[in-house]
């Protein structure tokens, strides 16, 4: 078998010709490193390891510029490379990843974990609903949430006092702040216990 063509793509890439026929789309980069060339006569296992270093090497770019946009945890990573590229290559990409110290799914959910309680005043409950959305494992989000520690009553005055002022002298206005403290993982009984002790 020989290369018998390639054609510039968009994309650092080049549609590889073997025998007359289109083979694959492969990294200019990799194309480079194996000496790929017009008339250069390959076997099926050469092929084989351009396509799989190939598929690797766009993985790797993927993810880094995904990741230079916003943090991801491992598996929503994972997933988001899996609908363009093999298994092997994504799993190598992952690796690499967190040998980079790019993906790190502790470090990720200690920062979101503070962000959802302490910015968006979220109950534990509420944020690990929401850490659960984000792919984290029930292990990492346990141990994660268990050495936060906050004063909940506080956060549910913030709350009360911005955006439902007078709930304290207003049934239906104390109705409606009981339901949105609820949307934000609150329970009843510690809502029952802060309004029996600011009323």
């Amino acid at each position: 078998m020989y290369i018998t063509d390639l054609k510039k793509e968009r994309k650092l890439m080049h549609s590889v010709y073997v025998d007359g026929e289109f083979w694959a789309k492969i990294n200019n980069e990799i194309l480079a490193q194996n000496g790929v060339k017009i008339g250069l006569e390959i076997e099926d296992n050469f092929l084989n390891k351009l396509k799989l270093d190939s598929d690797y090497k766009n993985a790797k770019n993927k993810a880094l510029y995904l990741l230079s946009i916003k943090d991801y945890t491992k598996k929503e990573l994972f997933d988001k490379l899996k609908k363009f590229f093999c298994i092997e290559s994504v799993e190598k990409t992952i690796e690499k990843m967190e040998d980079l110290g790019l993906v790190n799914d502790q470090i990720f959910a200690h920062k979101y974990a503070k962000y959802l309680i302490f910015n968006k005043y979220f109950s534990k409950n509420r944020a690990a609903f929401e850490m659960r959305k984000r792919r984290l494992s029930k292990e990492i989000i346990s141990a994660t949430l268990l050495d936060i520690e906050y004063d909940e009553k506080e956060h549910i005055k913030f709350l009360i006092d911005k955006k439902y002022k007078n709930a304290y002298f207003d049934q239906k206005i104390k109705d409606n702040a009981i339901a949105f403290l609820q949307r934000y993982g609150y329970n009843w009984n510690d809502i029952k216990s802060f309004f029996d002790e600011y009323r």
